[in-house]
């Protein structure tokens, strides 16, 4: 630390300013120029899932709040502080709401993230929060920061070790992206296009959804799966640490957020077994996520879903393949209501009478055989992501206030870090 000075933070930034505030309901469009607002900052990182788009020449009027590679986003209310960094290669870019922070050549923007995201910079960000209504933090207050930094080399090697720990996380993201892809795909071959094994000498027949397999049939929705809608109030147990499945866990990277039950303020659904959530809200964003017990904390998730279980466990895979499909998304848009473009929802009565085509056993059976494993491997390398991410935040207050000798650690110690995690991952 001896190293180390105490500065104030906007001294050594372009600028800090903030996003776009104002009325944005009927700015939004299906492509344009990436928009995003506080539900898209995830600790390091940005969901180009959730993200909104806007039209060229909107964004040229809100030059004040366009993003370019290397400005740190903070979000200001909802989950405020936490903090990523625009990568290369994004392209153009603005925000709403958000802090926006463009480093100086001094300032490494990855150490003000790390920063922002460790439990000190909560604690920091937390006790300067202003309003009375909706508490945010401010641009002010942002700038007005007084931080402890090393000098440009030190916060370069801060700044390396942590992308140390996020391009593991990012490693296993694109693993992830291809293994659903390689399940997804074969869903398509076999029950879009009917490829499926022994397809050649199948005898088709017309149907109200077209031509297909004579042995399948045309069925709803309700005669694969049925919610598993069980209740449960988290604040009941509020010592309990509970696997809290939620939309922005979802935008994160299909993570469930553990979190206590006194914190935990609304009723949520009560998972158990292996279920598919399927997002009732907002459906033209497709958020299908397949999830696994947890040997270690009860599972819930938010109302918002639709927990499905399927009449029986060879059907899982299948009945994931067909939540992914795009003629399931195209089908459950066209069933959401509601009063404006951001809060549709789609009633689960009409989401269960949706026509599907149901294959015969044997086919749905052999598709899970081989679909099934990919999933899970998949799931697997997302729990391997929760123990790196662990790591990494137990390692941040330390590293962002000087108290570990950044040239004592390498990139190899990510991987120590990561096994204390896992081992301490049972006191959360």
């Amino acid at each position: 630390m001896s190293e180390w000075r105490e500065i104030r933070l906007g001294d050594l930034c372009e600028y800090v300013t903030v996003g776009h505030v104002g009325k944005m309901t009927d700015q939004y469009c299906d492509d344009g120029v990436i928009f995003f607002r506080s539900q898209d900052v995830h600790p390091f990182s940005l969901s180009l899932i959730s993200a909104a788009h806007i039209n060229p020449a909107f964004h040229q009027k809100l030059h004040k709040s366009s993003l370019q590679a290397g400005d740190v986003v903070v979000v200001r209310t909802g989950y405020p502080g936490t903090a990523a960094v625009m990568p290369p290669g994004i392209g153009e870019a603005n925000c709403a709401d958000l802090v926006i922070i463009r480093p100086g050549p001094d300032l490494d923007g990855r150490v003000v993230a790390g920063y922002f995201n460790s439990a000190f910079g909560r604690l920091v960000v937390g006790g300067r929060l202003v309003g009375a209504a909706q508490q945010h933090f401010n641009v002010r207050v942002a700038a007005e920061l007084r931080v402890c930094l090393p000098d440009r080399v030190g916060q370069s090697k801060i700044g390396d070790l942590l992308d140390s720990f996020n391009e593991l996380i990012q490693n296993n993201r694109r693993r992830i992206e291809i293994l659903d892809e390689t399940a997804r795909s074969l869903y398509r071959e076999w029950f879009v296009r009917y490829r499926f094994p022994g397809h050649e000498s199948t005898q088709f027949m017309e149907s109200p959804l077209g031509v297909i397999p004579g042995e399948w049939a045309i069925g709803s929705l309700s005669q694969l799966a049925e919610l598993q809608r069980v209740n449960i109030s988290p604040t009941r147990f509020p010592d309990e640490v509970f696997a809290h499945c939620s939309i922005p866990a979802f935008d994160a990277g299909q993570t469930p957020v553990l979190e206590r039950g006194s914190a935990i303020k609304s009723g949520k659904y009560l998972i158990s077994g292996q279920v598919v959530l399927v997002s009732k809200l907002n459906p033209r964003i497709r958020r299908v996520w397949l999830t696994t017990p947890n040997p270690d904390y009860r599972m819930i998730c938010s109302t918002e879903f639709l927990p499905l279980v399927t009449i029986a466990r060879p059907w899982t895979a299948f009945l994931y393949g067909l939540a992914t499909s795009e003629l399931f998304a195209t089908a459950i848009v066209s069933l959401a209501g509601g009063t404006s473009t951001s809060h549709q929802r789609a009633k689960p009565n009409d989401f269960f009478a949706l026509p599907v085509v149901i294959p015969d056993e044997r086919s749905a059976f052999a598709y899970g055989a081989r679909a099934m494993p990919m999933l899970e491997t998949a799931e697997a390398l997302r729990a391997h992501n929760r123990v790196i991410a662990a790591a990494r935040d137990l390692l941040l207050p330390k590293l962002v206030t000087g108290k570990i000798d950044v040239d004592s650690l390498g990139v190899d110690d990510v991987f120590g870090w990561a096994e204390l995690a896992e081992a301490g991952a049972g006191s959360a």
